[in-house]
């Protein structure tokens, strides 16, 4: 896995966490 994709994929699931949080 290249390391640009294993960034995407940890920010988007930071996202992921935060909207949860705000939910």
């Amino acid at each position: 896995v290249s390391e640009a994709y294993a960034r995407a994929i940890f920010h988007i699931g930071k996202l992921l966490s935060y909207l949860d949080h705000l939910a």
